[in-house]
């Protein structure tokens, strides 16, 4: 019987220079703009530090790619297991469970201000939503350059979040989450905030990976492996030569998928 989901976990980018920075320096979480939506259409919007992969077969990426990028790394599911990566969960803001789930926010919230509730109650409620995704919405294409509706369900994302005790540890100057007035911030592309805050939290957290944890090293283009050879060789001289010719050998293109898969 063949399996609707794969065997590994795509994270895709749009340079390929990012790439070579995976394999270099270990996955990096980013700050990540989220939005969620409820029943009393209340919006909120918020950057939340994570990395967020697919679990989309290589015959079904062609949608996909068009998105995110057409340079990845297919990470084997048990690493990500392993590493604490997991599905989320995709509502309907008029769903039952999102409106329990807005109230019971919302009561902890006054209750903060009425003293009759902790803050660490607060936050790890507030963390459980974090794994959150609305069923639909939009989101900006790069490929076309501008908004777009979209089906985040079909993208059947796992996300990493560093625990609540990692994050409450973080570097002086790295919030939890972006919101509000550092949020408009963050998000002025004339503004170094964003990518300090990415620079800084990339430095202080990483996920880290083995060759033996890579299933697939995607390039856009087949006259690419070459260079994407050089740039392991030289980010991995460390290595052994076997190990290195492991990672030469799960490099594959996009042509190669979409003609072979």
């Amino acid at each position: 019987m063949s399996r609707l989901s794969s065997e590994t976990l795509f994270h895709y980018v749009r340079e390929k220079s990012f790439l070579i920075s995976i394999l270099q320096n270990n996955f990096r979480p980013r700050y990540v703009k989220e939005e969620f939506s409820f029943e009393s259409n209340e919006l909120a919007k918020i950057a939340l530090p994570m990395l967020c992969f697919c679990d989309i077969k290589l015959s079904s990426i062609d949608e996909h790619v068009k998105w995110y990028g057409k340079y990845g790394i297919g990470m084997k599911k048990e690493w990500a297991l392993k590493k604490g990566l997991t599905p989320v969960h995709y509502y309907n803001p008029n769903s039952h469970a999102i409106k329990h789930l807005s109230d019971a926010l919302l009561n902890i919230r006054q209750g903060i201000k009425n003293g009759t509730s902790n803050l660490d109650a607060y936050i790890s409620n507030y963390y459980n939503l974090w794994f959150l995704k609305p069923y639909t919405g939009e989101q900006y294409n790069r490929s076309e350059d501008k908004i777009l509706q979209k089906e985040f369900y079909d993208e059947r994302e796992w996300r990493y979040i560093p625990s609540l005790d990692e994050l409450k540890r973080l570097d002086e100057g790295l919030p939890m989450s972006i919101s509000g007035d550092e949020l408009v911030r963050f998000e002025n592309k004339y503004d170094s905030y964003n990518s300090d805050l990415n620079t800084k939290l990339g430095e202080s957290i990483s996920l880290d990976f083995t060759p033996q944890d890579i299933s697939y090293i995607i390039v856009g283009h087949e006259e690419e492996r070459l260079e994407m050879i050089g740039a392991i060789k030289q980010a991995k001289s460390h290595f052994d030569r076997d190990t290195r010719e492991l990672v030469f050998s799960k490099i594959i293109s996009l042509e190669q998928i979409f003609k072979d898969f």
